[in-house]
């Protein structure tokens, strides 16, 4: 089913999702008789099954960090997460899982943003790609947008300091055309942003895409509304594009749209859940709970992330796009820092 679904336009209307939702309700019997750790979870909760989307059950975000949770016998590569404190999450991935999320990826970006292959600087080093088999967030973010790029030119050396003559003749050969820009929050503030201050950089004809490492920016009193502002004005760069997503629900990525608000798509969905997990109305801040139809190999199709949210519609964005659209609001009480950039201590980072 997952094949058809994946054929869809990528940002249906609700009424359109009833796929989704069974799709959902299948993975949590499929994982219930092929991950011993998560059947004997459902046990303990006395879980019973039916076909109502909205009674999935969640796993917290932190059981990953515990159990090495897996729902097939095929060959993986491991995925980390990038928390600085305590475990790391490990999460298995098979060639069909891995594959699925290329898939929900291309499709998902290729419509949000009308973007086709185009020349692209990665705002990193090389060397956070090099181990193939196991790899953390950052370097999973790499591998997924660089689809997108060619003639790639990773924009740090080995000692995360911009390749400033490598860069200028990137953007002369490229002047022409549209250049796609990534990389995670927090590594662009400190290693481009704050080291290029008198570099004559003009990224005006490009778009940028980046994700996590907001709560060190929070820490440093910079809010997403001037992170935009501090690029342009530096840059001359207009289109800034935020994402949400995690390692947990690998692949399951939450795209900003012009509004200022993350969407759902045909392939995920939220649930804010309150302080009883039960929940919660629209426009109330709560628990975010994480569906996905990406995670087969391993039982991540809904999750308790710890990052507080708050819904405000449904298919009615003023951007057009369907989906809910939704804000992230703050990390909950004495959650770690955690997010694709935030493996860099806050050390002589003040603007």
């Amino acid at each position: 089913m997952i094949e058809e679904i994946l054929k869809l336009d990528p940002f249906l209307p609700n009424k359109d999702k009833e796929s989704f939702r069974e799709y959902i309700c299948a993975l949590t019997q499929y994982h219930y008789k092929n991950c011993k750790e998560y059947k004997a979870i459902l046990d303990a909760l006395q879980y019973s099954f039916d076909n109502n989307y909205l009674n999935t059950p969640f796993l917290p975000i932190r059981l990953f960090k515990e159990l090495s949770l897996k729902s097939t016998q095929n060959e993986t590569k491991t995925l980390t997460s990038s928390g600085t404190s305590g475990k790391a999450s490990q999460i298995f991935l098979d060639k069909e899982n891995a594959k699925n999320q290329q898939n929900a990826l291309i499709k998902t970006i290729s419509n949000a943003l009308h973007i086709k292959r185009s020349p692209m600087l990665i705002i990193d080093c090389k060397s956070t790609t090099s181990n193939k088999e196991k790899f953390n967030a950052r370097a999973a973010g790499i591998f997924g947008f660089s689809i997108f790029g060619n003639d790639i030119l990773y924009a740090l050396d080995e000692n995360n300091k911009p390749k400033l003559d490598e860069i200028l003749c990137f953007l002369d050969k490229h002047k022409d055309k549209h250049i796609l820009v990534f990389g995670f929050t927090f590594i662009i503030y400190l290693h481009f942003y704050k080291e290029l201050k008198n570099a004559n950089i003009n990224l005006e004809n490009s778009t940028l895409i980046h994700g996590g490492g907001w709560k060190k920016l929070e820490s440093l009193n910079i809010q997403k509304d001037s992170f935009k502002e501090m690029l342009k004005e530096r840059f001359s760069i207009t289109k800034v594009i935020d994402y949400y997503g995690m390692a947990e629900s690998a692949g399951s990525i939450f795209i900003e749209c012009p509004c200022g608000y993350f969407h759902t798509s045909t392939y995920n969905d939220i649930i804010i859940r309150d302080e009883n997990f039960n929940i919660s109305p629209y426009n109330k801040e709560g628990f975010m709970q994480i569906i996905s139809i990406l995670p087969k190999s391993y039982p991540g199709h809904s999750i308790l992330s710890e990052d507080m949210g708050i819904i405000y519609g449904e298919d009615d964005c003023p951007c057009g796009r369907y989906g809910k659209y939704f804000k992230l609001t703050r990390r909950m009480e004495n959650s770690e820092i955690r997010g694709c950039s935030d493996t860099y201590e806050l050390k002589n980072t003040k603007q």
